[in-house]
């Protein structure tokens, strides 16, 4: 909210935005129908938010489809298999007996490195199955890619395709093998990055299926090969922007969907 609500300096290099309001429900949206003469542009911040939004708002959103897609590890490890980019994932392994160690888990349905990390040994993977948040609870398994860099482009797209983005390398270590919302405040500040073409490329393969809509992030690693491997794909804006060194991103982030938002209609917010 420091970085998105109405008193966030990033609004003064947004002139076109009028007013900034923040609704934590849908019923404190009820006041601004588009019956109005104004035009009043929807911007939902979390998963929740994108599902739960009511249409006849002007927005730039992922449908119900691609978030609940993009939001589950192991439905995402399978588009990814359906549409034949599995070689951009890492290995996921469908039977404990193919595990090859060390490896990562991942909760299927938590974020922000929640529920994510990596596992040494075939006794650590029991203990850690005994343990919240994994007990009882879906998981993947992958391949641990250790590789000392991390890389998230943070994008806009409009039906599948990348009209604005921006990207960052992250150095990790031993120390911090999972970045996650926690570790980035222990770790060293990330660098701009610039991807080569043909990584933006994989990245629009990933996207372009689900004619995926709106702000999203993809945090990837990139294999010895030169090309990406999807750690996964958060349907919604990423917390690096968040931060006060990054306000010209997010305001960057902030002009592209105003300028490309359109008025949703019932079926849409449907889909």
């Amino acid at each position: 909210m420091d970085a998105l609500g109405p008193q966030s300096p990033v609004w003064q290099g947004i002139p076109e935005a009028e007013t900034v309001t923040i609704c934590p429900t849908p019923a404190d949206l009820f006041p601004f129908s588009n019956t109005s003469t104004a035009s009043y542009v929807l911007i939902p911040v979390m998963e929740k938010h994108i599902v739960s939004r009511p249409c006849g708002f002007w927005e730039l959103s992922p449908t119900s489809r691609a978030v609940d897609t993009l939001g589950d590890k192991k439905k995402f490890a399978d588009y990814a298999q359906q549409h034949g980019l599995s070689g951009y994932i890492p290995e996921t392994y469908n039977r404990l007996e193919d595990v090859r160690f060390p490896c990562v888990i991942k909760r299927t349905n938590l974020n922000a490195g929640t529920g994510i990390e990596r596992v040494t040994s075939q006794a650590h993977l029991t203990t850690l199955l005994s343990e919240q948040p994994w007990a009882g609870q879906p998981f993947v398994l992958q391949d641990y890619m250790a590789n000392s860099m991390e890389y998230c482009s943070h994008l806009v797209c409009k039906s599948g395709d990348i009209i604005w983005d921006c990207s960052f390398a992250y150095s990790m270590n031993d120390a911090l093998p999972i970045r996650g919302s926690g570790l980035n405040r222990a770790a060293p500040a990330p660098q701009v990055f610039t991807p080569p073409h043909h990584i933006l490329s994989q990245i629009r393969a990933f996207l372009k299926p689900l004619e995926f809509t709106g702000p999203c992030n993809v945090d990837y690693k990139i294999g010895a090969d030169g090309n990406i491997r999807v750690l996964e794909i958060n349907p919604r804006f990423g917390g690096t922007l968040m931060a006060g060194s990054n306000r010209h991103h997010l305001e960057g982030l902030l002009r592209c969907i105003i300028a490309n938002a359109s008025l949703t209609l019932a079926a849409q917010a449907a889909s």
